[in-house]
């Protein structure tokens, strides 16, 4: 029997860095994307922190959902906030605290069906699977996104409700375009790391028990091939 090897950083101190770190490019990224291209409502036509998000939330596990959360409201509290007063400044947090609510229900329902149809880590290497990416994470996960999103947007007075269907359309895509283009490589780069064995893995591999076991089948599978 392999014994693994323990890291040197407890595991509740490891999920506190990797949700900071998640938070922390999410929100840079956002920056980043918003100053690139932005629409008058700042929802951008491409969005790479979702892609961003739902790499880690399939690489690390659900757990780094509290990541997405953290840096959805840190990148939309910037954008959307209005500090006239205190009062208008706490009301604006509102809607913000919705649309990181949206955002992280849609990227853990993404990989939710990935895993739930899948039931492995890496879902680039058969064609099968490539589709079941593209269309469950991919496109029904930023469904909540947008219908979140646009909807806390309007009713907030910062999208006028003439105006939903095109600022959905528009948020949906960016979702899409987003972890169409970031969430494969991050996908491939995790399962480069995870097949060379690399000591960063060992630091970053963060799964709790619980997840591991949703795993399980596939785990099952591969040790009838071995034996």
């Amino acid at each position: 029997m392999i014994q693994q090897k323990s890291s040197i950083f407890p595991h509740p101190l490891r999920q506190i860095g990797g949700t900071i770190v998640l938070a922390i490019a999410y929100y840079g990224m956002a920056e980043i994307s918003r100053h690139l291209a932005s629409t008058p409502q700042n929802v951008t036509p491409v969005w790479p922190p979702d892609g961003i998000a739902t790499g880690a939330v399939l690489l690390f596990g659900n757990w780094m959902g509290y990541g997405v959360l953290l840096g959805s409201f840190l990148a939309n509290f910037w954008a959307f906030r209005d500090p006239t007063s205190f009062l208008s400044l706490v009301i604006s947090t509102v809607p913000v605290l919705g649309i990181a609510i949206g955002t992280t229900l849609g990227t853990l329902l993404g990989a939710f069906l990935l895993r739930k149809t899948t039931n492995i880590h890496y879902p680039l290497e058969r064609v099968t699977n490539v589709f079941k990416f593209l269309i469950l994470t991919g496109m029904v996960g930023p469904i909540i996104n947008a219908t979140v999103g646009v909807a806390c947007l309007a009713l907030s007075g910062k999208v006028p409700w003439t105006e939903y269907g095109t600022v959905w359309l528009t948020w949906w895509i960016s979702n899409v375009s987003g972890i169409f283009i970031v969430t494969p490589i991050l996908l491939s780069w995790g399962q480069f790391i995870q097949k060379k064995r690399h000591p960063i893995w060992q630091c970053l591999s963060l799964s709790s028990t619980s997840e591991d076991s949703e795993n399980l089948p596939h785990l099952r599978h591969l040790a009838r091939r071995i034996g």
